[in-house]
């Protein structure tokens, strides 16, 4: 329990809507955290359901609850609470999803250690679907940055950020706000991923990110497009709706948009070497090019484009069996 005026070591910004089927196990999750030096903000955005009266069953005291009866979305609900942090470094989490024990410890200790770092994620396990499966991002600065450029490199509930960072999440990028957020950020600070899975990420039908995915495409179009503007690189004219593809790993089907995919990266690849690191760079583009002919449906014609392109020389080891797999299948259609 913090005492009164007791400046704590992280403040957890956790926003509640409707989801009282989940949220009395994942506020429970945080409380159970090895690292105790906490508090934890707790904003019910104006549920209809039983959200608030589980929330006040709680009385630990290092939660803050703070009852908002209008519903004033995630993005405001957000900022509201990072205005009411006091640490100086600030966690998030979801109310669906389960943090692990030992997560606020690792991540405090990385940052400790790491000071010209200002925004740490770490890896997930996926919940809800047929298999438990876990998911490890980019690591480094370096490939976190060349992430950006088609994809938050992110699981945003798995973040512990410095306040001094000055984060907000940004009005108008509904389904996205986070996105936004990093590619802001890229100008001020360095990135860092913890490959280990320190929080459980649930999914089910009637999670944000798949009520908002109308909203969230259209949001990630403007964020990447920002973000090419910002590294010296604005797309010409038609180049954001192949960007877009790239960023999704689909809707290219005929060969002619296939060499327009090639051709893009081909001039990203280019304009970017100076800007990014070049190998880091080199697979991301790779990794877009082969998910994208490996979408496309065309066969041996598609496999053919896809090895014939010079990026394919960038994929690291460990993805040369997967690659190969890939073209089985391909092979076989």
């Amino acid at each position: 329990m913090n005492k009164a005026g007791h400046i704590p070591a992280v403040s957890v910004v956790l926003p509640v809507y409707n989801a009282s089927a989940y949220v009395h196990s994942c506020i429970s999750s945080v409380l159970a955290q090895h690292f105790s030096d906490f508090e934890l903000i707790v904003l019910n955005d104006g549920s209809t359901d039983n959200s608030w009266k589980i929330i006040s069953t709680f009385s630990d005291g290092r939660i803050r609850a703070v009852d908002q009866p209008k519903n004033r979305g995630l993005i405001a609900t957000l900022n509201h609470g990072l205005s009411l942090a006091r640490a100086p470094l600030i966690a998030r989490m979801d109310a669906d999803d389960l943090c692990a024990p030992g997560r606020f410890e690792r991540q405090v200790r990385f940052l400790k250690s790491h000071p010209e770092v200002g925004v740490l994620c770490t890896g997930y396990y996926t919940l809800g679907e047929r298999r438990t499966r876990k998911i490890v991002l980019p690591v480094s600065d370096a490939a976190i940055r060349c992430r950006l450029l088609f994809a938050s490199p992110f699981a945003h509930p798995t973040v512990m950020f410095r306040a001094s960072c000055k984060t907000h999440y940004p009005e108008g990028f509904e389904g996205a706000e986070d996105f936004a957020c990093w590619t802001q950020l890229a100008a001020t600070t360095k990135f860092a991923n913890l490959p280990e899975p320190w929080l459980t990420y649930r999914i089910h039908p009637a999670q944000e990110s798949k009520v908002k995915a109308v909203q969230k495409r259209a949001s990630r179009r403007r964020i990447m497009e920002d973000y090419l503007r910002m590294l010296g690189c604005p797309p010409e004219d038609g180049r954001m709706d192949m960007h877009l593809m790239l960023s999704d790993g689909a809707g290219v089907h005929t060969e002619a948009g296939l060499h327009q995919a090639a051709a893009w990266l081909a001039a990203l690849h280019t304009r970017l070497s100076g800007v990014l690191p070049e190998a880091e760079l080199g697979k991301e583009l790779a990794l877009r090019w082969v998910r994208l002919c490996a979408a496309s449906g065309l066969g041996l014609q598609g496999r053919n484009l896809m090895r014939s392109v010079d990026l394919i020389r960038y994929m690291p080891p460990f993805h040369r069996e997967r690659i190969k797999a890939t073209l089985k299948l391909i092979k076989r259609s």
